[in-house]
């Protein structure tokens, strides 16, 4: 392992266009001492994706390794960890891009305590790079390992994790398609409290092409199964809440969507004195009118 050494790991299966963008954001950091770890998830693209590669190979340390099969993002992750040489992980998406200062930013916050993640907030675009919102994660009414499990707005390819952490917590699961990110945040912050910097160092990509966008109604059932394995967690903490923190979980609980998930907290208000009972359901009335002008 090279102290101070950080590794990039860039997963791509389709839609490697955006390769360059990502890769060129790699090489504008300000901070020097990358390896980049291109992870080829048996894709049907791997022509134009060595073609990207040999074009920037050119200029840093960089290299490229092939799955026979598409074994999904977990396993490409997981590859690539072993496969790297670096003090430092982090995950980039092969359709997101960087900050130029933010392994900068990120590693000089980490040298100076004892942490080993940190995480930043971050920014949202389309296809072609226009700015849709700002997302923030420095001002939850949680602290990170029980706000996940209300939120949305962490997102691991904004963290840079020291690779020691993997040998505590283990690698991603393969079993999982579309939640493998949280399913990580959820055994790294048992143990480990992050770091979370308020500047925006990275940029999310949103386009129709995700494998989000294109299995959603799987996405979905595997989001809510790995959340109804958290609901007993999510129970003894709306229990032990104040009103105000009832009233946060609700709301944003009932954002996800999950019908499974809508259920139990309807027996969870069910149980609560009239009251509250009245003001959790006046929670729920709001967060659909919410919704439905949200999605016009």
């Amino acid at each position: 392992m090279n102290k101070n050494l950080v590794s990039i790991i860039v997963p791509v299966f389709k839609n490697s266009h955006f390769l360059n963008d990502s890769l060129r954001s790699i090489l504008d950091q300000t901070y020097s001492n990358i390896e980049i770890i291109i992870v080829d998830d048996g894709s049907p693209e791997k022509n134009k994706i060595k073609k990207i590669f040999r074009k920037f190979k050119k200029r840093n340390k960089i290299k490229l390794i092939r799955l026979n099969s598409n074994q999904g993002v977990s396993c490409a992750l997981n590859k690539g960890i072993k496969n790297s040489k670096g003090e430092y992980i982090s995950w980039l998406s092969h359709d997101d891009f960087l900050h130029k200062k933010k392994i900068d930013k990120q590693l000089s916050v980490l040298k100076k305590t004892s942490k080993k993640i940190c995480f930043s907030n971050f920014v949202q675009v389309d296809k072609s790079k226009n700015k849709i919102k700002h997302i923030t994660i420095s001002s939850n009414l949680f602290e990170p390992k029980y706000s996940i499990l209300f939120r949305d707005n962490f997102n691991i390819c904004t963290a840079l994790i020291k690779k020691s952490i993997f040998k505590k917590v283990g690698y991603f699961d393969a079993t999982k398609l579309h939640t493998q990110d949280y399913n990580m945040m959820f055994k790294i912050f048992r143990y480990y409290k992050p770091i979370i910097l308020e500047d925006f160092l990275f940029f999310s990509r949103k386009h129709k092409n995700q494998n989000s966008k294109i299995f959603i109604n799987e996405a979905k059932i595997e989001k809510e199964d790995l959340y109804l394995s958290k609901f007993k967690e999510i129970k003894k903490i709306f229990i032990k809440s104040n009103i105000f923190k009832k009233i946060y979980i609700i709301f944003f609980l009932r954002n996800k969507n999950l019908t499974r998930i809508n259920q139990r907290l309807i027996e969870l208000i069910n149980v609560q004195n009239i009251i509250l009972n009245i003001i959790l359901k006046v929670v729920i009335l709001l967060n659909a009118i919410y919704s439905y002008f949200k999605s016009r």
